[in-house]
């Protein structure tokens, strides 16, 4: 359920790859956190119809680290079901 749950909470996802520095982690944290709050930004999205929900980087985080550490046999049920 975790895997399925990250997939419904995360729809557009933007990561790095692991060892990123950190100093860089925070500053693409803020770029996007700052983006995600700008006026103008949010009046665009909604002249498109584009629904935004910011999720903050340290939340994705700790959802893609549950979603990637599976058992086994739940991946292997998951694929059944994919299949």
């Amino acid at each position: 359920m975790k895997l399925l749950d990250v997939q419904y909470a995360v729809s557009r996802l933007v990561g790095a790859p692991p060892g990123l520095p950190e100093a860089r982690k925070e500053l693409l944290r803020d770029v996007f956190r700052k983006m995600a709050n700008d006026p103008e930004f949010l009046g665009y999205a909604k002249k498109i119809k584009l629904d935004i929900e910011f999720t903050p980087g340290a939340e994705v985080e700790v959802m893609m680290k549950a979603a990637m550490n599976q058992p086994q046999e739940s991946v292997d049920f998951l694929k059944k079901i994919i299949e």
